[in-house]
């Protein structure tokens, strides 16, 4: 794996933090995140990057559109469309958009690093799932299927934001772990109790056995 710059845009944190931790760790630079299209835009301009990873429904800009003007300015810059929408015409509208890959993020975990490798080498990649998914797909217009998911993701991320504060706010510690043991997201309580910082956390690993229970006491903890 080459060494290579990566700005990674979509608007839900848990999906940039959760794809920066895969990429950090499997020794990539990620330079930036951007939160909606227009910003894609921004930081793209300020940090270029060698490979963009791409959410497609965003507010204020979609990704296909942010592709396009992206791909305008940076014409050496690759975009790798991170999307949920797994219909083939989705991908066609991505690649006519000017971007390199498309990966289905329920295919995040086994596809995610091959795709940027090889978008990251000027090479195409398209996620294998969506040529089972081919089978199924009649004719869909991209659009308007990302006109249609703009309620829905607008619910979502008012339903992410009701639980950010919830979870900030909250009276208990309370973090985010991955499954590889990496803390993605700690509350202010849970950092006065052990006595870190939001930073040295997030630097931290934690893998407990299983069936193992932590009860918090102070600045101890106990393992039943």
């Amino acid at each position: 794996m080459e060494f290579m710059r990566v700005l990674i845009v979509d608007d839900h944190e848990v999906v940039r933090k959760g794809v920066r931790s895969l990429l950090v760790r499997s020794g990539y630079d990620v330079c930036g995140e951007g939160v909606d299209g227009e910003d894609a835009i921004e930081k793209a301009k300020a940090l270029r990057p060698d490979v963009i990873v791409m959410d497609v429904s965003m507010p204020k800009l979609n990704g296909l559109e942010a592709t396009r003007r992206v791909r305008d300015l940076l014409p050496d810059a690759e975009v790798l469309i991170l999307s949920q929408h797994d219909s083939p015409e989705m991908s066609r509208q991505a690649f006519s958009s000017g971007a390199r890959g498309y990966v289905v993020k329920s295919s995040i975990a086994k596809d995610l690093l091959a795709a940027i490798e090889k978008v990251g080498r000027h090479e195409p990649f398209f996620d294998p799932a969506l040529s089972s998914a081919a089978r199924h797909d009649s004719h869909v217009d991209a659009q308007e299927v990302v006109q249609r998911s703009m309620a829905l993701e607008q619910a979502l991320r008012e339903s992410e934001e009701l639980y950010r504060a919830t979870f900030d706010q909250a009276a208990v510690g309370m973090c985010h772990v991955s499954l590889e043991g990496i803390f993605l997201r700690v509350n202010s309580k849970l950092c006065d109790l052990l006595g870190y910082s939001q930073e040295e956390f997030l630097k931290l690993t934690f893998i407990p056995p299983r069936r193992m229970l932590f009860i918090f006491c102070g600045k101890k903890i106990k393992c039943l």
